[in-house]
């Protein structure tokens, strides 16, 4: 543990040893959280309003654990303020808005806080988290969209190419059917001329056929 979180300011201690934990809210918003100051008391601990300011260390080194040396580095710029005057304690960053964290695979965090109307600033542990984005992150948005109407453009090609094969199918089907049956007609020992001779024979062999009278 660095001496800085056990240094007290006038018995002022960063809650929870100084702790900050953190959660991803969505891909590109990152959520900080710590606890209050707390007063060691005679009768036990109280917690104070807390005002806090986030830092973002681009360069982080031993001399950064101190107010001082915090201060000194934004002005070299080795640090950036992210949010100061938070009064919660939670704080959000878009880690999209801020060039360090759309190069780097890591990023260190530090906060400062100090007691409301009492003075005295008092640094937290810090932070490393990993702030690479997958992959499919980096792809920019017009290419996903790009990707989505190829994709359902094969989708509906496909929908129409099966609803023809099946119709198709079910037309080649009733065409076979259909000549199933004519080709059931045509094994019949006789053709509709053969019907007409036998039927006109028939009659002429019958009694009283006109012809037979002439004869």
């Amino acid at each position: 543990m660095n001496h800085n979180y056990q240094y007290s300011l006038d018995h002022y201690t960063p809650g929870n040893g100084g702790e900050i934990s953190y959660k991803w809210l969505d891909w590109q918003k990152l959520q900080f959280s710590w606890e209050k100051i707390q007063k060691k008391m005679p009768d036990g601990v109280m917690s104070h309003t807390t005002y806090a300011s986030l830092y973002l260390l681009k360069q982080p080194n031993k001399f950064m654990d101190s107010v001082c040396g915090i201060r000194h580095a934004v002005l070299r710029d080795e640090a950036e303020l992210i949010q100061s005057g938070i009064q919660e304690q939670t704080a959000v960053m878009e880690t999209r808005k801020h060039p360090f964290t759309k190069k780097n695979s890591y990023a260190t965090f530090i906060l400062l806080a100090s007691v409301d109307k009492e003075g005295g600033t008092i640094p937290y542990q810090r932070l490393r988290v990993s702030v690479a984005q997958p992959w499919w992150n980096l792809v920019p948005w017009y290419a996903w969209a790009i990707v989505w109407f190829i994709g359902l453009g094969t989708l509906l090609c496909t929908v129409i190419v099966l609803y023809y094969r099946r119709k198709f199918k079910k037309t080649a089907a009733k065409l076979d059917y259909e000549m199933k049956d004519i080709r059931n007609i045509a094994r019949v020992g006789y053709s509709d001329e053969n019907v007409e001779r036998v039927t006109l024979s028939e009659i002429r062999g019958q009694p009283g056929d006109p012809e037979d009278m002439q004869i």
